[in-house]
C-alpha cells in the first residue's frame, strides 16, 4: 500500500513541476488548479517532514505496525 501512495505522490509531483516549469518557460500564468496542486504537494511533504522528525524528537518509530509480520 505505501508504495502505491509513493508513486501516486511520485507521479502528481511530476506533472505538477513539469507543467509549473513549461509555464514558467513561455511566461503564461499558472492555471488556478496547477497552483493549488504545487500547495498541496509542498504542503504535504513539509507537513511529512515535521512528523517525522517529531518522532525523531521523541524516540517513536514511525514505521512500527507497518512492517509486515511472518
Amino acid at each position: 500500500m505505501f508504495e502505491a501512495v509513493a508513486f501516486l505522490y511520485a507521479m502528481l509531483t511530476s506533472v505538477v513541476f513539469a507543467g509549473a516549469n513549461r509555464n514558467h518557460k513561455l511566461g503564461q500564468p499558472h492555471p488556478p488548479l496547477l497552483a493549488a496542486l504545487g500547495y498541496v504537494v509542498v504542503g504535504s511533504l513539509a507537513a511529512l517532514a515535521i512528523g517525522l522528525m517529531a518522532c525523531a524528537a521523541m524516540g517513536i518509530d514511525p514505521l512500527v505496525g507497518l512492517a509486515p509480520t511472518a
